[in-house]
Protein backbone atom coordinates (compact mmCIF):
# COMPACT_ATOMS: atom_id res chain seq x y z
CA UNK A 1 0.00 0.00 0.00
CA UNK A 2 1.22 3.16 -0.74
CA UNK A 3 0.42 6.76 0.77
CA UNK A 4 -1.20 9.37 -1.54
CA UNK A 5 1.52 11.60 0.00
CA UNK A 6 5.06 9.48 -1.43
CA UNK A 7 2.38 9.32 -5.09
CA UNK A 8 4.68 12.53 -5.88
CA UNK A 9 8.43 11.59 -4.78
CA UNK A 10 8.56 8.93 -7.88
CA UNK A 11 10.26 9.98 -10.92
CA UNK A 12 7.89 7.82 -13.07
CA UNK A 13 5.61 5.35 -12.83
CA UNK A 14 5.17 2.14 -15.03
CA UNK A 15 1.61 1.82 -15.41
CA UNK A 16 0.13 -1.35 -16.38
CA UNK A 17 -3.87 -0.51 -16.23
CA UNK A 18 -6.53 -3.36 -14.88
CA UNK A 19 -9.27 -1.69 -16.65
CA UNK A 20 -10.00 1.74 -18.38
CA UNK A 21 -10.86 4.03 -16.52
CA UNK A 22 -8.38 3.38 -12.86
CA UNK A 23 -8.88 6.20 -10.67
CA UNK A 24 -5.08 5.58 -9.50
CA UNK A 25 -4.07 6.81 -12.80
CA UNK A 26 -5.61 10.41 -12.47
CA UNK A 27 -4.01 10.62 -8.67
CA UNK A 28 -0.68 10.25 -10.21
CA UNK A 29 -1.40 12.37 -13.07
CA UNK A 30 -2.36 15.12 -10.57
CA UNK A 31 1.02 14.94 -8.91
CA UNK A 32 2.80 15.04 -12.16
CA UNK A 33 4.19 11.68 -11.84
CA UNK A 34 5.50 10.95 -15.57
CA UNK A 35 3.47 7.35 -16.82
CA UNK A 36 4.81 5.15 -18.72
CA UNK A 37 1.68 3.09 -20.10
CA UNK A 38 1.34 0.12 -22.90
CA UNK A 39 0.89 1.59 -26.16
CA UNK A 40 -2.69 0.62 -28.19
CA UNK A 41 -1.25 -2.48 -29.64
CA UNK A 42 0.39 -3.49 -26.58
CA UNK A 43 -2.71 -3.26 -24.37
CA UNK A 44 -5.10 -5.26 -26.70
CA UNK A 45 -2.56 -7.98 -26.95
CA UNK A 46 -1.97 -8.48 -22.83
CA UNK A 47 -6.08 -7.77 -22.59
CA UNK A 48 -6.60 -10.17 -25.47
CA UNK A 49 -4.46 -12.78 -23.42
CA UNK A 50 -4.99 -12.19 -19.72
CA UNK A 51 -9.00 -11.13 -19.85
CA UNK A 52 -8.39 -8.88 -16.93
CA UNK A 53 -11.23 -6.03 -18.07
CA UNK A 54 -13.85 -5.25 -16.53
CA UNK A 55 -13.86 -8.77 -13.37
CA UNK A 56 -16.54 -6.24 -11.92
CA UNK A 57 -19.13 -5.54 -14.24
CA UNK A 58 -21.68 -7.21 -12.60
CA UNK A 59 -20.96 -4.51 -9.84
CA UNK A 60 -20.75 -1.43 -11.76
CA UNK A 61 -22.90 -2.16 -14.43
CA UNK A 62 -25.40 -4.91 -13.71
CA UNK A 63 -27.56 -6.26 -16.00
CA UNK A 64 -26.07 -4.48 -18.94
CA UNK A 65 -25.54 -7.10 -21.51
CA UNK A 66 -24.94 -4.48 -24.23
CA UNK A 67 -28.07 -2.52 -23.65
CA UNK A 68 -27.13 1.05 -24.43
CA UNK A 69 -30.92 2.11 -23.80
CA UNK A 70 -29.90 2.95 -20.06
CA UNK A 71 -27.56 5.55 -20.87
CA UNK A 72 -29.02 7.12 -23.62
CA UNK A 73 -25.88 6.26 -26.24
CA UNK A 74 -25.77 5.80 -29.93
CA UNK A 75 -26.89 2.48 -31.27
CA UNK A 76 -23.36 2.07 -32.57
CA UNK A 77 -21.39 2.70 -29.32
CA UNK A 78 -19.79 -0.71 -28.56
CA UNK A 79 -20.39 -2.24 -24.84
CA UNK A 80 -18.21 -1.49 -22.35
CA UNK A 81 -17.84 -4.56 -21.12
CA UNK A 82 -16.27 -7.69 -23.03
CA UNK A 83 -18.97 -10.33 -23.42
CA UNK A 84 -16.92 -13.17 -22.49
CA UNK A 85 -17.82 -16.90 -22.54
CA UNK A 86 -16.53 -18.02 -25.87
CA UNK A 87 -15.56 -15.01 -27.34
CA UNK A 88 -12.48 -13.17 -28.57
CA UNK A 89 -11.89 -9.66 -27.80
CA UNK A 90 -13.36 -7.77 -30.40
CA UNK A 91 -10.69 -4.96 -31.40
CA UNK A 92 -12.65 -1.83 -32.41
CA UNK A 93 -14.80 -2.54 -29.50
CA UNK A 94 -11.36 -2.37 -27.49
CA UNK A 95 -9.56 0.20 -29.18
CA UNK A 96 -12.71 2.06 -28.86
CA UNK A 97 -12.74 2.23 -25.25
CA UNK A 98 -9.04 2.51 -24.38
CA UNK A 99 -8.87 5.59 -27.17
CA UNK A 100 -11.30 7.22 -24.78
CA UNK A 101 -9.87 6.38 -21.28
CA UNK A 102 -7.64 9.20 -19.80
CA UNK A 103 -4.52 7.30 -19.96
CA UNK A 104 -4.94 8.21 -24.31
CA UNK A 105 -6.86 11.46 -23.28
CA UNK A 106 -3.94 12.79 -21.42
CA UNK A 107 -1.34 15.11 -22.70
CA UNK A 108 2.65 14.00 -21.30
CA UNK A 109 1.53 10.20 -20.99
CA UNK A 110 4.24 8.45 -22.48
CA UNK A 111 3.48 5.44 -24.44
CA UNK A 112 5.72 1.93 -24.83
CA UNK A 113 5.20 -0.87 -27.12
CA UNK A 114 7.88 -3.29 -25.50
CA UNK A 115 9.51 -3.51 -21.89
CA UNK A 116 12.77 -2.24 -24.12
CA UNK A 117 11.08 0.63 -25.28
CA UNK A 118 9.55 1.05 -21.71
CA UNK A 119 13.36 1.16 -20.69
CA UNK A 120 15.12 3.10 -23.14
CA UNK A 121 12.10 5.52 -22.51
CA UNK A 122 12.96 5.71 -18.82
CA UNK A 123 16.41 6.27 -19.64
CA UNK A 124 15.84 9.05 -21.71
CA UNK A 125 12.73 11.14 -20.80
CA UNK A 126 13.31 14.64 -19.53
CA UNK A 127 10.76 14.35 -16.11
CA UNK A 128 10.93 17.92 -15.82
CA UNK A 129 9.75 19.20 -18.95
CA UNK A 130 6.99 16.10 -19.05
CA UNK A 131 5.90 16.80 -15.04
CA UNK A 132 5.38 20.45 -16.05
CA UNK A 133 3.12 19.60 -19.02
CA UNK A 134 1.14 17.71 -17.04
CA UNK A 135 1.10 20.27 -14.61
CA UNK A 136 -0.45 22.53 -16.69
CA UNK A 137 -2.62 20.38 -18.43
CA UNK A 138 -4.16 19.01 -15.33
CA UNK A 139 -4.71 22.85 -14.00
CA UNK A 140 -6.96 23.07 -17.47
CA UNK A 141 -8.88 19.85 -16.71
CA UNK A 142 -9.83 20.96 -13.41
CA UNK A 143 -10.55 24.28 -14.58
CA UNK A 144 -12.55 23.29 -16.82
CA UNK A 145 -14.20 20.67 -14.81
CA UNK A 146 -14.71 23.52 -11.88
CA UNK A 147 -16.85 25.82 -14.91
CA UNK A 148 -18.90 22.93 -15.62
CA UNK A 149 -19.65 22.44 -12.29
CA UNK A 150 -20.37 25.98 -12.04
CA UNK A 151 -23.13 26.37 -14.73
CA UNK A 152 -24.76 23.05 -13.88
CA UNK A 153 -25.26 24.83 -10.13
CA UNK A 154 -26.68 27.75 -11.84
CA UNK A 155 -28.72 25.90 -14.11
CA UNK A 156 -30.01 24.30 -10.98
CA UNK A 157 -30.54 27.74 -9.03
CA UNK A 158 -28.24 26.71 -6.99
CA UNK A 159 -25.41 29.18 -7.49
CA UNK A 160 -26.57 32.77 -8.60
CA UNK A 161 -22.91 33.82 -10.27
CA UNK A 162 -19.49 32.59 -11.59
CA UNK A 163 -17.20 32.83 -8.68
Amino acid sequence: HIKYEEFSSFLAVFFLPWHLHPVTFMHFYAVAVPLLVPSSRLMFTLEANLHFFRQDEQLHYPGWHGNTQFLDLEEHLPSPLWDRPARYLDTNQFLFWWDVSPMRQRPGVLFFESCADMLSQLASMDNRKISLEMQEAYAKYVQHNREVLLEGLQILGLQTSPE
